[in-house]
């Protein structure tokens, strides 16, 4: 196992995984930086929607379906998270989270996933 992405919430845990992680790419990087990164191999397919590249609602359901069958999640409460995380991070380099941890390599490999990700609805229905 590898942690591939360390965050906070100032909402209950249960709240930001449910109603962002595991539902609507709109609302959470993770879920765009995960279906950048997938896109070729899954086949993701993009629409634009309000002006924000989101994936296909039978799209969302496959990456949701594949978030619950390979990421795992654990957590921690800690009265003054933003100092931990900020040290976690430094420490434990995971390769999601683009400030502060990834090497030079793995920050242009997530920015170009994400660039091709953003371009994709741009290319849907020509």
């Amino acid at each position: 196992m590898r942690l591939l992405y360390l965050g906070i919430t100032t909402r209950t845990l249960r709240v930001r995984i449910a109603r962002e992680h595991l539902r609507l790419s709109r609302r959470s990087t993770l879920r765009r930086t995960l279906a950048a990164l997938l896109m070729a191999h899954e086949s993701y397919r993009t629409e634009l929607v309000k002006g924000h590249v989101v994936l296909t609602s039978a799209d969302e359901e496959r990456l949701t379906a594949w978030m619950q069958a390979h990421l795992r999640l654990t957590w921690a409460a800690d009265d003054d998270p933003a100092p931990t995380e900020k040290a976690l991070i430094a420490e434990l380099g995971p390769p999601l989270n683009l400030t502060d941890a990834s090497p030079a390599a793995h920050r242009e490999l997530l920015k170009s996933a994400r660039s091709a990700y953003r371009a994709s609805a741009d290319s849907v229905g020509k």
